[in-house]
């Protein structure tokens, strides 16, 4: 219930986003503006704020286990991303954004919101161990199923440099990790200026959500078999198959939650961006992120409520 509660909670902000875009209150450089204000300040302060303010020092025993359930999590989401396409019979040209769709989740956009207001801050402090093979991944295995697309196999591997999986997000993981260890003592105005921006995600990452389902037709979205099926297996057959391989070994619920929602997140919006920079067919994905944002608000609490967590 609790989960529903949220999940309908940030539904709301994702309607108050379609409308004041369908309104023109909002651009498109202004969500833009705000997703660059979200990804590279408010989720840092995020992960930052859960460590500032957890009482104790992360369980050494339960970083560990966070450790595999990271191995875990993308070796199972590596492995479905290979089947996908083969599943869903989807045609060669479209193999690379499938793949793409189904190994990356919105873990910032909506993840680490929905964590932090449903299972509390320091649940985030293990949750952000997930960036780092994120960030890892999508730069290399992601960038490498579009390179075929722009005619330049070369030219994609010019683009992978290190640097590139050094960004606002690992790096505030690191600093995330340090901060929960050492305990440094920060003044005041600075704490509370963390816990202030750290709060922002919850509704901003709504908003611009709901404001980019303007870009896709939503009856165009639930004709789409194919996109329906997909939705049904990253939503709900992944997640629950997941969870039930880990759950003998895990008890801790926190932990549970973080595997729920690392794999039950719908697509990530940067397998967009990807497929706009490849020339790869941009609206497929476009309508994937679009179609599993929506129809999560319904299968999140749904896993919860089956896995029992």
């Amino acid at each position: 219930m609790i989960l529903l509660n949220q999940m309908t909670t940030l539904f709301l902000f994702m309607i108050i986003g379609y409308m004041i875009r369908k309104k023109n209150l909002i651009d498109a450089n202004g969500c833009k503006s705000i997703s660059w204000l979200v990804i590279n300040v408010a989720n840092p302060c995020m992960l930052v704020s859960s460590a500032l303010s957890a009482e104790k020092v992360p369980s050494g025993r339960m970083l560990l286990t966070t450790l595999w359930l990271v191995v875990f999590v993308y070796t199972l989401l590596i492995l479905s991303s290979l089947l996908m396409p083969k599943l869903l019979r989807v045609q060669k040209k479209d193999t690379g954004i499938y793949r793409t769709m189904t190994l990356f989740s919105n873990i910032g956009y909506m993840g680490f919101p929905l964590l932090r207001a449903g299972y509390g801050a320091e649940c985030l402090i293990y949750a952000s161990l997930f960036l780092i093979p994120f960030n890892l991944l999508i730069y290399t295995f992601g960038m490498s199923q579009f390179r075929e697309n722009d005619g330049s196999r070369e030219q994609g591997k010019r683009k992978f440099h290190l640097g590139s999986i050094i960004n606002a997000g690992t790096v505030s993981c690191i600093i995330t990790l340090w901060v929960s260890f050492a305990k440094p003592v920060f003044p005041m105005f600075i704490s509370s200026a963390v816990d202030y921006l750290g709060a922002l995600p919850t509704s901003l990452s709504m908003i611009v959500i709901g404001a980019s389902l303007t870009e896709i037709p939503l009856k165009e979205l639930f004709t789409d078999r194919r996109l329906l099926a997909f939705s049904a297996l990253k939503l709900l057959v992944i997640p629950i198959a997941g969870l039930m391989a880990v759950r003998p070994f895990v008890k801790q619920q926190d932990l549970l939650a973080i595997v729920m929602v690392m794999l039950a997140t719908p697509v990530a919006s940067m397998v967009v961006m990807i497929a706009q920079q490849h020339n790869a067919d941009y609206r497929t994905a476009a309508k994937g992120l679009s179609l599993t944002t929506l129809l999560s608000v319904v299968t999140i609490p749904l896993v919860s409520l089956i896995m029992g967590i």
